[in-house]
């Protein structure tokens, strides 16, 4: 049996820690890495109902991509949502690795689960970025934010916008002016990635998929591209189970489970 520091250590390994942003909180947030690993449970959010089917499947290690403790707590509140997440962590003893930016700035991270379902070519980093620390084993060209590539056939709008329903799961989809001409080049970033619009419209992608766009913003696509917007945890659904495939691979005699869906957002 592994302890908690071996998976930690082993997914720091495939995306490493100095890739995480200057704001962001990832590592062991909670937990004593010398811990036997009874199991692991990934997840997107940490959430209540997470942490029961965590205890229900004798997982003491939940991987998750979004940070539970996010700014410095003053106070563990019970009252709080991530106050009450955290008195029951520490009563069953469960650890939370957070792997969330770190996971975002390479290439076999979030980016893979949606360029390997939209199936697209010739892929790569849409934002490159140099990182001091990293180990000569890791191929620079991964190292980055967002991806960009090319569909097998370039396909109308409404087409494109029906696969990503459907991929994704989405009833609606929210987008900027369709500008009449078929897609074939594809810019993207999971979570809130509009930062990078400037970015897919200098490399002429004909749309960039991205979520959290507010109203002004969609202006700024500026007749370029058709900027798309998914939804956050839509875009993001994918990466518990890729955590979980990467991690059995790895550990194939421990119990790595996902918990399927924590988005907190519905339509009506």
């Amino acid at each position: 049996m592994h302890h908690l520091a071996d998976v930690v250590n082993f997914l720091e390994s495939r995306f490493p820690a100095v890739l995480q942003e200057d704001y962001d909180n990832t590592g062991l947030l909670l937990g004593h890495p010398h811990d036997l690993c009874t199991g692991v449970l990934c997840t997107l959010d940490v959430t209540p109902a997470v942490v029961q089917y965590a205890v229900a499947n004798n997982c003491n290690l939940i991987v998750a991509h979004h940070p539970l403790i996010w700014k410095g707590l003053k106070k563990i509140d019970t009252e709080s949502l991530v106050g009450y997440v955290v008195e029951q962590l520490v009563v069953k003893h469960i650890g939370v690795y957070a792997i969330h930016t770190n996971m975002d700035n390479h290439l076999q991270g979030v980016s893979k689960t949606i360029t390997d379902l939209l199936a697209l070519n010739q892929v790569h980093v849409l934002l490159p970025k140099t990182v001091q620390g990293m180990a000569t084993h890791h191929d620079a060209t991964h190292i980055g934010t967002g991806a960009i590539g090319y569909l097998s056939n370039p396909v109308l709008e409404h087409v494109f916008l029906d696969r990503l329903k459907q991929i994704f799961s989405v009833p609606v989809i929210k987008h900027s002016a369709l500008l009449g001409k078929p897609i074939h080049k594809v810019a993207l970033c999971g979570g809130s990635g509009l930062s990078l619009l400037p970015v897919a419209q200098r490399l002429d992608a004909d749309v960039f998929i991205t979520a959290d766009i507010k109203y002004h913003d969609y202006f700024e696509a500026q007749g370029k591209l058709v900027l798309i917007d998914i939804g956050h945890g839509e875009s993001e659904q994918f990466v518990a189970p890729l955590l979980c495939k990467i991690l059995q691979m790895q550990f194939p005699w421990q119990t790595v489970r996902y918990f399927d869906n924590t988005n907190p957002v519905f339509y009506y």
